[in-house]
This record gives structure tokens, C-alpha cells and sequence, in this order.
């Protein structure tokens, strides 16, 4: 559903540049141009309030010039647009020491470009978000912009653009509007509740409500910010409020009261969160080091403060434990891993299902295995129809399979012969049979049950996708001639992968029968086929190595 690119980012001083001061900026180009301007045209701003700039980008050649559109924030993803200030005192990065306290980030992710035209195409920011201005005063900002590049262009963001200058008036905040603007935000974040997924829209009230808390920067708002990284989906933002706070060490005291509190869920973000917090403003030796070093004695902390959480505090906070073992390959000591294993069996429907997905699937190595299996059998079965609880049934399944063949094998073949199939060969197909004759006839059945699919998108896709998977894994020969049947009027009409996973099992069976198929889903072209043509073979060849 997603294409993103990741690279790893080594050098920091890429990361650093993007609210350097400069000496000299180059000469404003006449085309393409950028223009910055405040929303309303506000130009005086209190320190701590939102400075919201809209960076709106114009060229009066037609389809010359295109721009990259990326809209990420400073997580480690964006480093396109340099904010210059003059004077380069009174302000700084307020995620300098971020940036120094790690070794790499990953950056890249969806993109995507548009050509510009004499309309504006216009990129919205919060100026906050790579400038914190610490004195009152007046400051002139121009933006220096690597986003517009040449129409066909091999590199994207090759034409430094440098905007027009804005001059901004930052006055002091007054205690009484910090506290009246800390009171309207917590009223906003307590009446609504967070969104599923992020919401990216500006105008939303609770993103306002957050934006607004993160760049306050008093002690009380950093002490609230602290006790809202809890995992949500607006973690990098409380995060970034606090290592960009003036209040920074109120922030700090905060999250380790909250590290020992008997139902705080403790995630690894929050503690390596607060290891940046731990280091001086000066720190410059080695920061890494001296981060992980923190964030190490911090997770001991935790470690010894697991006896006393409770619910799904105890269930986040172990949970992090173990995480933290899986992911840097760091074997917990035998009584650790057994410890933290049966506080997370105890507690282990207080995670999420994605949590739990993701600690089947991904986290096994740091668990101990005996320990998890009744959360094998139970979770294997549990039947939701709900993405991440089905994954981490699928997860589960195998696991078990893994650990108890005989005992597991009886659910598998249940699963397999469902007339609507949760999982396809890539969870079911773990048993060592190379074919199961007892699951011809209904694995028929349940694709041929799929065909209004095919024509009328009245059936759910995955039937098709999961019940031709496993024809192709576990069917015997005696099916090909009903499915030759089937697939020869519908070749090139079939959604992509379920075709692919029929034409593998014929070329399994038969690679004589299967040669004229291939090559007319190859030829498949035009109105009533659906383009399936353009990776048909590669989708076999793929398929067929799962």
C-alpha cells in the first residue's frame, strides 16, 4: 500500500544544517520563486507560540520545474528546507542535542511531486518546529528551499530556491497567557480522543491542541508532555516538545516519577526519550555513547520497577524489556527472560493486538518459549475479524506448530479446510506434508465461492488469495482438471496474486499445461483484462518461493 525508500543517514551535520545561520544568501531567483508568509500576516509572536508559515512556491515556466512535495516533521525524515535568522543570536535548534545523541537516523519515505505552475503550490510549517527563540527582539527569517528540481531531472531538489525575507517581532509571554493557553490546550486534549490513525490536517483542533503544547515551553507543559508518551500515535511530538523545552529538566524529574509509578506504561521511546533528557546542554564527547549509556541504566530502573506495575502498565513496561533484548540482539539472562515472559502471559491482553502481533512474530528470541505456550494455544484461536488480532493468531499458530507439532496440527488442517480461510500458505503452509488430499475438495469449493470476487468485488479478496494460496502449496494433482476448467475462460481477469498463486500450482503439477496459460496471461491486454500482464511472471516466481 506503501513505497517508501529508507537510507541511513551516518553524517548528522546533514540533519544539523537545516537551521544553521548562513553568512550570505545567494541572489532570490526570478524563476522559480518562493515566497513565505505568516498565516493572517501575524508578525509579532510571543515566545512559545505557534509561528505557522505558509511556504508557497510559483514558476511561470510551464512544465519546467517540479517540487517535492514530502511533508514529514523533524523525526529523522526531513531535512529539505533551511530556515536562515538574522541575528544568529537569541534563537537556536531546539533539537540540536536530539540530533547529536544518536549515530544515524533513517530518513526517506513517501514522496511525491508536482509541477509548478503561476498558482501557488504551498508547503505548511510551524517555524517552531527548527527555530526557538530565547530573546525578545526583531529577526529577519528567509527560507532556502531543495525541493524543486528540473522536470526529469535525475536527482530531485537539485535548485536551491532562496524566499523573500520576513521580519518577525518576538515579544516576551506573560504568565497569564502561558497558563490561559496551557488551560484551553489540556481542555482540548481531555474532550477528544486520539484518532486511530494521525491525522495530518493543521485545522484539526486536537493536532492544534498538540502543536500548541509541544513548543509552550513551560514547566508545567513539559511535566503534561511527559506523561503522554505512552506509545499513541503522537509520541514524536511530545517527545520533540520536551527535548526542544526551555523547561526541559521539570520534563525530566516528571518522567522518572512516572518510570516507577504503579500504572504508567513505560514504551522504549519514553525511555530513550529520557536519556537525551539526562545529558547536558554541553555534552559533546562522544554523545551517542553517553545517551545509550543512560538509556541502559534507565531500563534497570524499569527492570527493578516491573514487580510493582500492574495491569497493562506491567504489560507495556515488560513488554519494552523484551523488546529492547529482540531488537538489538541483547539475550536477557535466563531469569530476566523468564521473569518478564510470565508478566507479559499474565497481562497479555492488556497489549494491543498490533503489540501483540509484533512480539509473536518479532520479539520470540527474547522470550521463554515453555512459558508462552498457553498464550500460544489460546491466542491461535481466537477469532476476531480484526487485522492485528488475526495476526497475531497467524503468528501464534505457528509458533505453537513450532513448539508442539502434534498437539498444533489438528488447528492447522481445521484452518486450512475454513470455507473462508483467515490465513493463507504463508502462516498454514508450515506443515511438512508436500500435499493434502483431504483438502482438494473443499479449497475448490472455497475459490470457486470467491468468483463474484471476480466480477462484481462482492466478495472479500482474501477468500480468493488464501484458498488459491493453498491450492498451490498442499492440492494434489487430481484437482487440475476442475481448475484448468476454471482458469481457462478467466486468464487475465483474475486479481494479480491469486492468479499467480493457480498458475504456480499448474506449473507445479503440470509445466506442459501450464506454458499456454502463462504466455496468454502475459498477452492479456486491454478492456476486460486487469494488467496483470505487466508482472505476471514475476508474480509466479515470486509466489511460488514462499
Amino acid at each position: 500500500m506503501r513505497h517508501s525508500a529508507l537510507i541511513l543517514v551516518i553524517v548528522l551535520s546533514m540533519l544539523l544544517v537545516s537551521s544553521s545561520a548562513q553568512s550570505t544568501l545567494g541572489p532570490r531567483s526570478a524563476d522559480p520563486q518562493l515566497t513565505i508568509s505568516t498565516r493572517d500576516n501575524q508578525l509579532s509572536f510571543r515566545i512559545g507560540e505557534i509561528i505557522p508559515l505558509d511556504l508557497a512556491f510559483t514558476s511561470f515556466s510551464p512544465n519546467k520545474y517540479q517540487m517535492d512535495m514530502a511533508s514529514y516533521d523533524r523525526s529523522g525524515r526531513l531535512n529539505e528546507d533551511r530556515f536562515v535568522v538574522d541575528p544568529s543570536t537569541g534563537w537556536d535548534d531546539p533539537l540540536q542535542l536530539y540530533f547529536r545523541s544518536y549515530s544515524g537516523f533513517m530518513a526517506g519515505g513517501l514522496r511525491g511531486f508536482r509541477g509548478l505552475s503561476s498558482a501557488p503550490t504551498t508547503i505548511h510549517v510551524e517555524l517552531n518546529e527548527w527555530i526557538r527563540f530565547k530573546t525578545p527582539g526583531q529577526y529577519r527569517v528567509t527560507v532556502i528551499s531543495g525541493r524543486v528540481s528540473e522536470v526529469g531531472s535525475s536527482s530531485y531538489g537539485d535548485l536551491g530556491v532562496t524566499s523573500n525575507s520576513l521580519t518577525l517581532s518576538i515579544v516576551p509571554a506573560t504568565k497569564e497567557w502561558q497558563e490561559s493557553t496551557l488551560q484551553t490546550t489540556l481542555q482540548v486534549l481531555r474532550s477528544s480522543r486520539p484518532p486511530a490513525v494521525p491525522i495530518s490536517n493543521p485545522s484539526d483542533p486536537r493536532t492544534q491542541a498538540i502543536k500548541t503544547l509541544r513548543y509552550l515551553g513551560t514547566a508545567d507543559a513539559a511535566r503534561d508532555m511527559a506523561g503522554r508518551i505512552d506509545g499513541g500515535n503522537s509520541d514524536w511530538e511530545f517527545e520533540a516538545g520536551l527535548l526542544g523545552s526551555p523547561a526541559r529538566s521539570a520534563g525530566f524529574e516528571e518522567m522518572k516519577r512516572l518510570l516507577v509509578k504503579p500504572d504508567f506504561p513505560v514504551t522504549g521511546r519514553f525511555l530513550s526519550t529520557m536519556s537525551v533528557l539526562a545529558l547536558p546542554d554541553n555534552a559533546s564527547d562522544n554523545v551517542p555513547a553517553q545517551r545509550e549509556q543512560a538509556e541502559a541504566g534507565f531500563r534497570q530502573d524499569l527492570i527493578s520497577a516491573l514487580k510493582q506495575k500492574q495491569g497493562a502498565a506491567l504489560a507495556v513496561s515488560a513488554n519494552s524489556i523484551v523488546e529492547n533484548a529482540a531488537i538489538h540482539a541483547s539475550p536477557l539472562p535466563d531469569d530476566l527472560k523468564q521473569a518478564t515472559t510470565r508478566q507479559l502471559v499474565e497481562t497479555f491482553d492488556n497489549l494491543s493486538y498490533q503489540k501483540q502481533a509484533e512480539l509473536l512474530r518479532f520479539r520470540w528470541s527474547a522470550l521463554d518459549h515453555q512459558e508462552m505456550l498457553p498464550v500460544l494455544r489460546r491466542i491461535a484461536g481466537r477469532d476476531l475479524n480484526e487485522m492485528w488480532s488475526d495476526e497475531a493468531s497467524g503468528a501464534a499458530l505457528q509458533r505453537w506448530f513450532q513448539m508442539a507439532p502434534d498437539e498444533a496440527r489438528p488447528v492447522v488442517i481445521q484452518e486450512i479446510l475454513r470455507p473462508k480461510p483467515r490465513f493463507g500458505a504463508d502462516v498454514l503452509g508450515i506443515l511438512p506434508d508436500n500435499e493434502l488430499p483431504e483438502a482438494n475438495a473443499p479449497l475448490l469449493e472455497h475459490l470457486f465461492s470467491s468468483l463474484d470476487y471476480f466480477t462484481s468485488l462482492k466478495l472479500d479478496y482474501f477468500t480468493s488469495l488464501h484458498s488459491a494460496s493453498l491450492i498451490q502449496r498442499y492440492a494434489t494433482r487430481a484437482v487440475e482438471p476442475k481448475l484448468l476448467a476454471f482458469l481457462d475462460p478467466r486468464i487475465g481477469k483474475l486479481a494479480c496474486i491469486p492468479q499467480a498463486h493457480l498458475l504456480a500450482y499448474v506449473v507445479k503439477i503440470d509445466a506442459q499445461a501450464a506454458k499456454p496459460l502463462v504466455e496468454r496471461a502475459s498477452a492479456a491486454k486491454g478492456a476486460g483484462f486487469t494488467a496483470c500482464y505487466q508482472n505476471i511472471q514475476s508474480d509466479i516466481a515470486v509466489v511460488s518461493r514462499q
